[in-house]
Formats: C-alpha cells, structure tokens, sequence
C-alpha cells in the first residue's frame, strides 16, 4: 500500500473523511484508507489509459491523438475513483443515520424490556450487538461492548465515545443522557421508558419526512431515468441522422450508460431504505433432537413421507427463496443452450423469466405469509400478556393464545404448543418458532421475551411493552404502505412513457431516413438495427425500473422483481404487436 505523510492525515482537509468512516463503522484506519484510495485510483487510471489507447487506435486514430485521448480519459478515471473513496463512508454514514433513526424507537423498547428483566447497561447492550434483528442498532450496541471488553473503557466511558462518533444526532443525544443517568445513580429504567414514549411519538413525523423524501426521489427518477434516457436518445437518433454522429454512443447509451445509472440509483436507494431483513439464517443444532424435528416426528403419524418431504422442500424455498436460483439458472441456461440455432433477443427474454419466475413466486409467498404473522403479532403479545398477568405460566399462556384466530400464526403458535409438550423447554420452542417464520421484527420481540424469560419468571410487564412496540411497527408499516402506491404509479408512468416513445422512433422517426441510404442525411443510421436497439432499450429500462419499483415500494430491492417482469412483458408484447 502507498506510505502517508503523518502530516496529511492531520490536516483539516480529512477530519470529515475520518468522522465519516468513523460514523460508517468502518474497521479500517484513516491512513490505510487513504492508501487504498489512491492505489485504486492508479490501477482504475492505468486500465483507463491502456484500454483507451486500445480502443481509439483500433477506431483508427492518430498515436499522438490516441495517447492524447487516453491520458485525459486516465486523468478522469483516477479522479473519479479518487473523489468516489473519498465520498462513499460520507454517503454510508448518512445511510447509517437515516436506518439507526427509524430503528430507535423499538431498540430502546428492547433496552427498556431487558432492563425490566434485571440486565445491567453493559449486558443490555451486549444483547443488542447478538442480535441481528437489530440491524445497525447492533453495530452501535457492539462499539459499546468492544469499548468495555477490548479497549479498557469503562461503560459510562464506552457509551459516550460511542456518542461521540455515531452519525445520528437522535442515537447521540440518548447516549449522552444515558451516560449521565448511569454516572448519576439514575434510574435507568424510568429512563429507557421516558425515551421510549418520546419515539414512538417522534416516529410518525420521522416516517412522515421520511416519505417526503421517496416522493422527491422519485420524482427526481421519473425526470433523470424515466424521461431523461428517451430525450437523450432521440437527440444521438437526429445527429445520426444528419450524419454528425456515430451510432455507437448510442449503443454505449442502451447498454452501459442507462444499465449503470439505474446501479447507482437502486445503490442509493437500499442505503436510504430500511431493508425488511425478514429472512434469518437458521441455527446449527447437530447432535441432538430438537423442537423442529420432535414436530417433524408428529406430523410423520399424520403425512405419508413423500408429503413431508414436499412440504420441507417448498418450506425451504419459502424461508431462502434464493435457493431456487440454483435450479432455476442452469435449467435457463440449459433451454438458452438449445436455442442456439436461433439465439436472440426472444432467447434471452425467456431465459430471464425462468429463472425468476419461480423465485418471485416463493419470495412473493414468504412475504405474504409475514406480513400476515407481523400484523397479527400485537395482537398476540397483548393476550399474552393479560394471560400472564393472570397468572398462568409463558407455556400454558401460549396454548391459551394459540386457539384464537391469527391466521398463519396460529398454526405457528399450535405447534409451539406441541414441542413443548413433547418435552421441549419454553425457550426453546420459542426459538424454533423464531427460526421458522424469518421475521426481523418476530425475531427481534421473541429474543426479549426469552432474555426476560432467563431473568425472571414474571415477563407480563415485558411482553407488553413488546406488544405497543410491535403494534406501533405495524400502525407505522401500513401507513408507509399506503403511500408507497404513489410513487410505484410514478415509476409505471415513466415506463409506459418510455416504452411508447421508444416505439414511435422505431416506427415513425425512423421513417424519415431515405431507404438505402449510402451518404448524406441518415446514411450512419441503420433502420432495422435501431428498431431492436430501441426494442433492447425499454427491456433494460422496464427491468431495472422494476427494481426501483421495488426499493421505492417497500425497501427491498428483491421485491422490484415482479414490477420487472410485469414491465419487461408489456415492452415485449407492444413491440412485437407494433413495431418488430
């Protein structure tokens, strides 16, 4: 790596650069990022120069025009890469702030629940940085424990260096005042459930700003990548056809330029956007008989065996849906094989829905089935908690619960009921439940209510803090659902605009070229090749418009799938039926 003058490193002109990783969270010094930086920056320039040179002097240039050419084109590579280092820990911090803010209000109802439980500061935040659910709350939670465990820190000390480098405000504001509660003997407790409330008021207007900022962004998609695209290509169709240009930017246009720019767009948008994370991996429990398989064992006096193993196997795809893609991609390989006699653009279109086809299928079924076990979970925490309050015991509480009517979370909590029949501890069987939905949100309420079920037997109190948590998500996520319609109208809009516009250049723009034209007015612009050009062109913008779609919609990427092919058929049936 490149060697950094001391000097550099303490200039003003890095201090954001270092707050910034920092606030990213980034395991990597400031000198060994910086390095990188420019050893990227050298490589990126020295590939520029050489495949600039390459490519100018096979377009048969000039060498002292080729070499001119290629070290502009390395100068702009290297900078670009150079400035790209230099802002991208800046923009994932602010991706941080923005996950961290929408995630507070229910980690600090997690801190309050353990700290009702008996656990200490130091234990609370240990649990946090354990669990994934809790996203980039856990990153925070675990500078904490490594301030305590590796680097000598006191807790009250911990916390407030933690304070100090966190990119939210919000996060760094709680911390400072958690840091003074614990200095001054406070009652942390009655802290964590002054915050709590402060949030969850704090969080409508939160999710409010919020969706103001997906309208802007997708306005601002509908002009740069909806429209923009389009205008651009009929300005390089009109120089073509004077013969002012070459019709290869306007394939670099289609297939590297557009391509890109939605990357960067749908990159922008999964670090503003709170991923759903609803799938979490399932744990290693070799060596013993679990919960799972004790079920497993009842439900083989009731199935025939071919019928469990159906069920297993959709239970699969369904709980990690991007299994399928190892079916799905060589059986699409292997019918783009056959084609080879007759390999085009109708191959392709059907090689792709092969292999997603199938997958949005089981994702789309596995997120339905969440969405349906999320929505009813508040409505289970509350009974479970007027149960225990009662005075049954967490075991006799659950099958209590398990015989009202929550759609598929009933027949979850029945067969928690059955392992712990079987034998299997309470938390346990609550774990295996756990695993079995993939929910972030599940996963996240049911480690408290294990953790309170650890320290003490009364979790009434607990659990119903979980249950206004949980009902508050809910309240939050339908209300985001509501008016996430909006902006997937908008990116349909822009697709359908473009897909039309493109189909009048290859059906009338395209007309005014003079038939067999040699020189002169349109000579460089081949008809029957911008026809399909234009074909390609609104298949590449419905695909990724789909995935915009889908990071608009919901904040998953994964979910756009269905918009693109929705949007990818409309363009295939309207220029076979119009123009092809």
């Amino acid at each position: 790596m490149v060697k950094i003058p001391e000097r550099f490193l303490e200039s003003d002109r890095y201090k954001d650069l270092q707050t910034a990783l920092l606030g990213a969270r980034k395991e990597i010094s400031l000198r060994r990022y910086l390095s990188l930086a420019i050893y990227s920056s050298v490589l990126v320039a020295a590939l520029g120069l050489a495949g600039g040179y390459f490519l100018l002097s096979w377009r048969g240039q000039g060498f002292i025009l080729s070499i001119s050419l290629a070290v502009l084109m390395a100068l702009a590579l290297g900078s670009a890469t150079y400035w790209a280092f230099l802002k991208y820990p800046g923009i994932e911090s602010s991706g941080r702030k923005t996950k961290i803010d929408s995630l507070l209000p229910h980690s600090v109802a997690y801190m309050y629940a353990l700290s009702k439980g008996g656990s200490e500061v130091t234990d609370i935040f240990r649990s946090m940085s354990e669990d994934e659910s809790q996203g980039e709350m856990a990153k925070e939670a675990g500078a904490v424990v490594r301030n305590v465990e590796y680097l000598g820190h006191t807790p009250i000390s911990a916390i407030r260096e933690v304070a100090r480098t966190t990119p939210s405000e919000k996060f760094r504001s709680f911390m400072e005042l958690l840091a003074s509660t614990v200095t001054t003997g406070g009652d942390v407790g009655k802290y964590l459930e002054s915050k709590c409330a402060q949030f969850y008021a704090e969080a409508a207007a939160l999710q409010r700003q919020s969706l103001e900022s997906l309208g802007l962004i997708a306005e601002f998609y509908a002009i740069l990548l909806g429209l923009g695209p389009i205008l651009m290509m009929i300005l390089l169709i009109l120089f073509g056809m004077v013969g002012t240009l070459q019709t290869s930017l306007l394939y670099i246009f289609v297939y590297l330029l557009i391509p890109i720019g939605f990357a960067f767009f749908i990159v922008f948008i999964s670090m503003i956007s709170i991923s759903p994370g609803w799938v979490k991996p399932a744990r290693k429990t070799e060596g013993r008989i679990t919960g799972v398989e004790r079920g497993d064992l009842m439900e083989a006096f009731e199935k025939a065996k071919f019928s469990r193993a159906v069920k297993k196997f959709q239970q699969s795809f369904r709980t990690k849906p991007t299994l399928i893609f190892l079916v799905t991609i060589p059986v699409a390989v292997i019918f783009a094989l056959t084609q080879l006699g007759q390999f085009d653009t109708t191959t392709v279109f059907f090689a792709v829905l092969i292999s997603v086809l199938p997958f949005i299928f089981f994702y789309e079924a596995g997120r339905r089935r969440i969405r349906k076990i999320e929505d009813a979970f508040p409505d289970f925490l509350m009974s479970l908690s007027s149960s225990v309050a009662s005075g049954l015991t967490p075991a006799q509480a659950i099958k209590s619960v398990s015989a009202a009517q929550l759609g598929p979370l009933s027949s979850e909590l029945r067969r928690v009921s059955g392992e712990m029949e079987w034998g299997t501890s309470t938390s346990e069987a609550v774990s295996n439940f756990e695993e079995r939905v993939g929910s972030g949100m599940v996963s996240r309420l049911t480690g408290v209510m294990k953790k309170a079920m650890a320290a003490s037997g009364e979790i009434s109190d607990v659990v119903g803090i979980l249950a206004r948590d949980a009902s508050t998500a809910r309240t939050l996520r339908q209300e985001r659902r509501a008016a996430m319609v909006t902006y997937v109208v908008v990116v349909y809009m822009a697709v359908i605009v473009f897909i039309s516009v493109a189909g009048v250049i290859a059906t009338s723009l395209l007309t005014m070229v003079p038939a067999g034209a040699t020189s002169g007015y349109g000579a460089s612009l081949p008809k029957v090749g911008i026809k399909l050009l234009m074909f390609h062109a609104s298949l590449i913008e419905g695909f990724c418009a789909g995935l915009v779609a889908g990071g608009l919609g919901s904040g998953d990427i994964w979910a756009g799938l269905k918009h693109s092919v929705v949007m990818i058929v409309l363009a295939f049936v309207l220029f076979h039926v119009w123009v092809l």
